[in-house]
């Protein structure tokens, strides 16, 4: 083994008194250091092991992916693209060959493209939608008739190859996708067989971090890299189908978590954005109905209306 050579080697070395009194010292220092090193980097494994089976650990992994997925998506709510425009005649829908995924779009090429042909592209499915072939990714339109024949033949496989389907949905291009993972912690812990009113709460309170800091901000002027794409935004209406509705029929019957989804509601229902603000009072509304349906004792309907009304 190349340690037990250097080892030997070096015993002979110190044996024979090849280095002085000063290298000596060196050398022990440079042992502690490694020694030292080694402890501290198996103490660091030991803990990180141990992190693994906590779920809050795992809470706030995926708390922390999908602030950092919504936060590259606020700089470019449009992916760098032009707002939809109204209406044209004439379009043809580009469609994906796989089933699987949109993992992300490669706005560039679609860019580059679109210069190339002289068309405009439309996006109509986002990084997160389940795609099929009869699924449309985009659809594409042209000004100039004359190129309708090079269009269909040349740049609508341009167009679907920019689209990135792939098996599993991803962090990085889908922020709602950390939505739905978070909400799926919380489903879990409220099934009959774990019952942790806790966890649920624990991720209400990061839903409400990650939702407020989407939509708590006046809008920044949004920068167009891609003059002649156009994408739409992301609906909070889907954001929120996705961040509360399995928590809202799970944790009906759990009056604590009926009455923090109703507080964290009603807070993101004052943040200021009007899209959220719709989106969190129908919910609040159907959390309500459903908490009514399911509660068993008149007290603990009488608590939740009463998070309402302080809310």
């Amino acid at each position: 083994m190349p340690y037990q050579h250097l080892s030997a080697l070096l015993s002979i070395v110190l044996e024979n008194g090849y280095f002085e009194r000063a290298a000596r010292f060196a050398l022990f220092v440079l042992t502690l250091m490694v020694f030292a090193l080694v402890i501290l980097t198996f103490v660091r494994w030991l803990d990180r092991i141990a992190r693994l089976g906590r779920i809050q650990t795992t809470i706030d992994s995926v708390e922390n992916a999908t602030h950092e997925a919504l936060q590259r998506r606020k700089e470019t709510r449009r992916l760098g693209g032009i707002p939809i425009s109204v209406e044209h005649e004439g379009f043809t829908p580009v469609f994906t060959k796989f089933i699987g995924y949109l993992q992300c779009i490669d706005m560039a090429s679609l860019q580059e493209h679109a210069e190339k042909y002289k068309i405009r592209i439309r996006v109509a499915s986002l990084p997160g939608t389940f795609c099929t072939p009869d699924k449309v990714m985009a659809y594409v339109w042209s000004e100039n008739k004359n190129i309708e024949h090079t269009l269909d033949e040349m740049a609508l496989e341009k167009v679907n190859n920019a689209f990135i389907v792939g098996r599993q949905r991803t962090f990085a291009d889908d922020p709602r996708f950390g939505l739905i993972v978070l909400s799926e912690i919380a489903s879990k812990a409220l099934s009959p067989a774990v019952n942790d009113a806790g966890t649920a709460i624990n991720v209400i309170s990061s839903l409400v971090r990650l939702l407020s800091d989407w939509g708590g901000r006046a809008e920044e002027p949004q920068t167009v890299k891609y003059s002649n794409i156009e994408v739409p935004e992301l609906s909070p209406r889907d954001m929120f189908d996705d961040a509360f509705t399995a928590i809202a029929r799970d944790g009906a019957g759990v009056v604590e978590v009926a009455i923090r989804l109703q507080k964290a509601l009603h807070s993101l229902a004052v943040i200021g954005d009007k899209g959220i603000q719709c989106a969190a009072l129908d919910h609040a509304r159907m959390a309500q109905t459903r908490a009514e349906a399911a509660l068993a004792l008149d007290e603990e309907k009488t608590a939740v209306q009463t998070a309402i009304n302080e809310g």
